[in-house]
Parts: structure tokens; C-alpha cells; sequence
């Protein structure tokens, strides 16, 4: 037994991790669609912003939170007659009260969300396109409320007023050929009559194996939802071949959620029970316990109780809060950030282009006699230190940020500028003021990269056709590779060992060919393809491309490869 608990914890820990992911991408995208809107002064995704941000602190069970951004997007919506809108918000924060156990006030909200739908005019516009199927959520709703443990606990068990609003909703999902939504609507339909003790349960819950998404997690629930009907119904024959089905799922190695598992043991044990056979019943309890247990663990790491005291004392203050609370003080602040952005990229724009004339300086004193070499020597290894200066006021500007773009923004910069620190480096220490081991430098350039993120060490694989180029096109090289090492940081090595392959030849018409390629899952056609890229790494690499007269090509082949071509002048 002990075993078992220690299994299913591990399991529930990685169904965990998972979803955290998950939800975590979800943020980043409300984020997105909150700040474009205050960037653009668009009143309707700012709403749908507030929107996104409240389902996602719902997600994560902070109801107050989630409270105060919903009630931002509903007077938004209230304020443009954005009636579809309108009604999406009231749902959620219906949602809202009935998981914080307030089954009235969530009743009265689902109740505003379907007087909302029926305000949308019949047209041809996309919300009207919805608006069935948006009532039929609304529908689904009030029957999910009528059917909530808690407020059957409260109330005379009003299973026919959950059944009633089923209805009207498998009546719209019918008619909008919503199968998969059909199909839930009917699992539960086929729940109510479980409990009526009533034969149709057998019928809607078949229906629902027919409609809903052939995922066995989806079935799993059916299947035992059927086994419970049967065994209510007394024909454990057939609860037997649908528990049996459930175990099939489970023996697949198929990911199911704590709840369903609990309902499951649940009804085996009751199955055990009606034989007779109380020993395996008594082992199915135990596990229902275990998992009863663990879940309860999590409700109280979650502090579950914290937030709907919360959630009560936030509601008496939030109408006055959100009449003193102002969009444009938000917006102001985001203007201020993108400025700093901006003036930050100018910043480097103005640095990369001093080095570029630093190196043309470079090379017009190549000529001279060896005294003239020594000063240019001494020359390099001044700007290397000014180089290591300014990386390092870099990085101790970057232990002060707190917002996270910024600080990417530096330790991206940072990069770019000890590329150009490895080269003056290579250049003091070689004493050769016109020629890089290519091989060296691009491997000090990628640990530089892996350092920056946080890994010890870069495996490169190199196939170099050259030993040694010259410091113009070296700077070219080691700036294009900067960027494409980051880019693999950020797509390709979030789930791997951070390994690349580099190939360098020349062609006989004095062409260089440089293809490199990490083992990322995230094909980049689109943003390569699009004229105004998204990244400033990207814009970078055009603008290098366009001085030394190059051309990079992307394809994915189970992982980026970029090639890139110009002359070894």
C-alpha cells in the first residue's frame, strides 16, 4: 500500500509539472494581448486581456484575482454594448462564485450571461455566428451549478433542474453539430439518471461514447460512469465488462487525473461489496482513501481556504477600487518600459556600429611597419577592456532588473558584446592582427552563449574546411553565430542537452558556405519568412547578411538549419 501511494504521488506531481507549464505559456499570451491593447488604445482587447489574465488566475485557483480582472473586462464590455463579450465574462465569474461556494450569486451571474447572448443580434457577424452555441454554454452552466455537490447539500436535491438545463443545452449543441460538447452534455446527463436510478442512463451514456473526442481519458470516465449505472441497475454482468474496459485504459499506461482514478476504485469497490467480496472491496477503499488523501494535501498546499477569504473581503472593496483604479496610469507605464527598450536597442545599434568602424580603422593601419603594429596592438587590447567594462557594467545592471524581458534584453546585448571581446581577445593573444582560428573562436563564442543562460559547457560538432579567416569576416561570422547560439537557447534546448553543429567549406568561386543546425522541435519557417522579423537577433543577422553581400536560408530538418553564404573577401 505504501507503494501504491508512493506511485500515484509521483504521478500526480508530474500531472502537476506538466499543466504548470502549460498554464504558464497561457500567462505569457494574456500578457501579450493586456499589453498590445494598452499599447494601441484598443478598449476591446484590453478587455479581452483582462479576460484572458482572469481565467488564468483561475486556473491556479486565486479566485480573488481572478475576481478583480474579470470585473475589469465586464465594465469594458458593459461600456462598449459588447453583449457577446459581455456575457463570456458573466460565465466565468459565475464559474467564480460556485467554486468559492457561492451557488446563488452564481446563478444570478448566469443568468445576466444568458440575457447578454440573447441582446446579440441575428447577423452575419462572428459573434452572432456564436451565439447558439454560447447560449448552449450558458445552459450547461446553470445545469452544472443545480448539479454542484455543494449546492445539493443546501438545497431539496434539485437533480430536475439540472436535467432541464442539460436538456436545453444538448438541444443546441445538437443543432450546432458540437459532437464532443454533445458528448460531455450527455455524460452528464447519463449522471443524473445514475442517481434517478433510471435505465436511460445506460442510453445516454452510450450516446456520449459515440460523440465525445476518442481520447481514453474521455472514455475512461464514461466507461466507469457505466459501470456504476449497471450496478445500480443490478446487472453486474455488464458492470463487470465495463470496469474491465476501464482497467484496459488504465493498463495502457493512459494519463488520468486523481479524480477519475478515485471514482473508479470507488465503484470497483462498491462492485466488490455487492458480491460480497469484502476483501477487494476493502483494498479498492484504501485506495480511494489514498487518493482522497493526496488530493486533500494539495487543496491545503493551495491554500485553498486562504483565497476564498480572500475572494469575500476583496468583493466589499472592488467597486470603489476599480472606479479610482485608471487604464492610462497602466498604459503610461508600458510606454515608459517600450521606450527604455528602444533607447536601450539604439544604444547597441550605436555600439555595433562603433565597432564596425573600430575594425575599418583596424585595417587601414595593417600596412604599416611593425612599429605601427605594435600600436595597433595596444590599440586591441584597449578595446578590449573597454569591451570587458562595458559587459561587465552590463551584467551588474542586469542583478537590478526585475522585469524579465529587460532582462533578457541585457544578457542578450551582453553576448553580442563579449563576441566582439573574444575576438580582441584572440587577436592581443595570437599577436596576428589580420588572421582568427575560426574553429577557437566560434567555441569560445558558444560556451560565452551557454554561460549566459545558465549551462557550463556547449557541445559543438565542427566540420571546418578553413583554419583560419580573416578579422573582417571573422566579426561577421561570430556575430551571425551569437545569434543563432541564442535562438537555440530559446527554442531548441529547453528540454535537451544544448548540442550544435557547425559546417564551414569554400567553394572554388571563393565562397563561403557556413551551415549550422541545433536539434530543436519548433520549426521557425514562419518567423524566417515574415519581412518585419519579430526578434532584434534576426534584424541583426539581416544587417550583417546585407554589408558583407550574403544570404542565409532556413529549412527544419528534425531540428533549424540556417545556411548561409558569402564571399571570403
Amino acid at each position: 500500500m505504501r507503494r501504491f501511494i508512493l506511485v500515484i504521488t509521483i504521478c500526480f506531481g508530474l500531472f502537476k509539472a506538466d499543466a504548470q507549464n502549460s498554464l504558464e505559456e497561457r500567462v505569457a499570451y494574456a500578457r501579450g494581448v493586456l499589453g498590445q491593447g494598452l499599447k494601441t488604445n484598443d478598449s476591446g482587447q484590453i478587455a479581452e486581456g483582462y479576460y484572458l489574465l482572469g481565467k488564468r488566475e483561475m486556473d491556479q485557483a486565486n479566485f480573488a484575482e481572478a475576481y478583480k480582472l474579470l470585473y475589469h473586462a465586464l465594465k469594458i464590455n458593459d461600456a462598449r454594448k459588447d453583449y457577446f463579450n459581455t456575457g463570456k465574462v458573466y460565465l466565468r465569474l459565475s464559474t467564480v462564485e460556485r467554486k468559492s461556494g457561492n451557488v446563488d450569486k452564481s446563478l444570478d451571474y448566469v443568468r445576466h450571461a444568458i440575457s447578454a447572448f440573447l441582446k446579440i443580434p441575428d447577423n452575419l457577424t462572428p459573434a452572432a455566428k456564436e451565439k447558439q452555441e454560447r447560449l448552449a454554454s450558458a445552459y450547461e452552466q446553470s445545469g452544472n451549478i443545480y448539479f454542484d455537490p455543494i449546492y445539493l447539500s443546501h438545497k431539496d436535491a434539485n437533480l430536475d433542474s439540472a436535467l432541464h438545463y442539460y436538456q436545453k443545452a444538448e438541444a443546441l449543441y445538437s443543432k450546432e453539430n458540437k459532437e464532443v460538447k454533445l458528448g460531455q452534455i450527455q455524460q452528464k446527463i447519463g449522471r443524473i439518471y445514475i442517481l434517478k436510478k433510471d435505465k436511460r442512463s445506460i442510453d445516454y451514456l452510450e450516446s456520449a461514447l459515440l460523440n465525445m473526442e476518442k481520447a481514453d481519458s474521455a472514455i475512461f470516465r464514461i466507461q466507469v460512469a457505466k459501470a456504476k449505472a449497471w450496478r445500480i441497475l443490478g446487472n453486474l454482468s455488464n458492470a463487470q465488462k465495463a470496469i474491465n474496459e476501464a482497467e484496459t485504459i488504465i493498463k495502457k499506461g493512459t494519463s488520468v487525473s486523481p479524480d477519475a482514478l478515485m471514482e473508479y476504485h470507488t465503484v470497483y469497490a462498491d462492485y466488490y461489496t455487492q458480491l460480497e467480496d469484502f476483501k477487494n472491496a476493502l483494498a479498492h477503499k484504501e485506495k480511494v482513501l489514498a487518493y482522497f488523501g493526496m488530493m486533500s494535501n494539495a487543496d491545503g498546499e493551495g491554500n485553498m481556504s486562504l483565497w476564498r477569504i480572500q475572494l469575500e473581503t476583496h468583493k466589499k472593496d472592488l467597486e470603489l477600487e476599480l472606479q479610482q483604479e485608471k487604464i492610462n496610469n497602466k498604459q503610461k507605464r508600458i510606454v515608459q518600459q517600450q521606450l527604455f527598450i528602444g533607447i536601450l536597442a539604439l544604444f547597441f545599434v550605436l555600439l555595433l556600429v562603433l565597432i564596425y568602424y573600430l575594425n575599418k580603422s583596424y585595417q587601414k593601419q595593417k600596412s604599416l611597419t611593425l612599429k605601427n603594429e605594435v600600436l595597433i596592438q595596444e590599440q586591441n587590447h584597449r578595446v578590449k577592456n573597454n569591451l570587458q567594462v562595458i559587459s561587465s557594467l552590463l551584467d551588474l545592471q542586469a542583478d537590478h532588473l526585475k522585469d524579465k524581458s529587460l532582462y533578457e534584453a541585457f544578457a542578450e546585448s551582453q553576448t553580442r558584446i563579449n563576441s566582439m571581446l573574444i575576438l580582441h581577445r584572440q587577436l592581443y593573444k595570437n599577436g596576428n592582427v589580420e588572421l582568427i582560428n575560426i574553429s577557437d573562436f566560434l567555441t569560445d563564442i558558444g560556451n560565452s552563449v551557454a554561460q549566459t543562460f545558465g549551462k557550463n559547457h556547449l557541445a559543438i560538432r565542427q566540420n571546418m574546411s578553413l583554419e583560419y579567416l580573416k578579422t573582417d569576416i571573422s566579426t561577421s561570422i561570430g556575430l551571425i553565430f551569437n545569434e543563432l547560439v541564442i535562438n537555440s537557447f530559446k527554442y531548441a534546448f529547453s528540454h535537451r542537452k544544448p548540442s550544435i553543429e557547425i559546417h564551414l567549406k569554400q567553394e572554388n568561386n571563393n565562397i563561403l558556405t557556413m551551415t549550422y543546425k541545433d536539434f530543436g522541435k519548433k520549426d521557425l519557417s514562419e518567423i524566417i519568412k515574415r519581412k518585419n522579423k519579430e526578434t532584434f537577433g534576426l534584424s541583426l543577422i539581416e544587417m550583417i547578411l546585407f554589408q558583407i553581400d550574403g544570404n542565409l536560408n532556413y529549412s527544419y530538418e528534425e531540428g533549424s538549419v540556417f545556411t548561409i553564404q558569402f564571399k571570403n573577401i
